[in-house]
C-alpha cells in the first residue's frame, strides 16, 4: 500500500512517498520477515520503541536512537547496551542526524555494525532465554523460601 493510500497519511518534508510502504496485518512470521527489507532503524524520540526495536534487532536490523532523561525515551539504549552497541545510542538531534547520515552513507561501517549485531544476538543475556528462566527461577526460589520480616 502507498502512501498516498493510507488512511490518514500527508506527505511531508522530503521523503518521497514511493519509498514509505504502510502494509496490512500478517503471521508473527511474516511481520518479523518485513525487517529484512530495512537498512536502519529510526528510533522514535521522546517515546522509544520497546517491542518493535526488539523485533528489530533479534532480526539484525540495527536500530539507531536518540536516548533522553524518561523511562520511554530509554528503552531502546537499553536494548543496545546489552548488545555492546552503545555507537547506536545518541542524545541530541544532531548527533542522532549525523550518525544516520553516516550509516546511510558508509556501507563497511553499517556492515560492520550489522555483523557485531548478529554476533551480539548469539552471545548477549538479551536473547539468551535459557539463562533467563534459570536466573528467573533462582531468584523466584530464593524468595520463596526465606522467611518474612516486618
Amino acid at each position: 500500500m502507498g502512501a498516498g493510500e493510507h488512511d490518514g497519511a500527508r506527505p511531508r518534508g522530503r521523503v518521497d512517498t514511493d519509498r514509505l510502504i504502510f502494509a496490512p496485518r500478517v503471521s508473527p512470521a511474516d511481520y518479523l520477515a518485513r525487517y529484512t527489507a530495512a537498512d536502519l532503524f529510526l528510533d522514535a524520540y521522546p517515546f522509544n520503541a520497546g517491542t518493535t526495536a526488539n523485533d528489530a534487532l533479534w532480526m539484525g536490523l540495527p536500530v539507531l536512537t536518540r536516548s533522553g532523561r524518561t523511562f520511554a525515551s530509554r528503552m531502546a539504549g537499553s536494548l543496545l547496551t546489552a548488545l555492546k552497541l552503545p555507537e547506536l545510542i545518541t542524545t541530541t538531534l544532531a548527533d542522532y542526524e549525523e550518525r544516520a547520515v553516516l550509516l546511510a552513507a558508509n556501507p563497511v561501517i553499517h556492515s560492520e555494525l550489522k555483523q557485531r549485531l548478529l554476533d551480539g544476538r548469539k552471545t548477549s543475556p538479551l536473547f539468551d532465554m535459557p539463562r533467563f528462566v534459570r536466573d528467573f527461577e533462582k531468584a523466584v526460589s530464593e524468595v520463596a523460601i526465606k522467611p518474612a520480616t516486618l
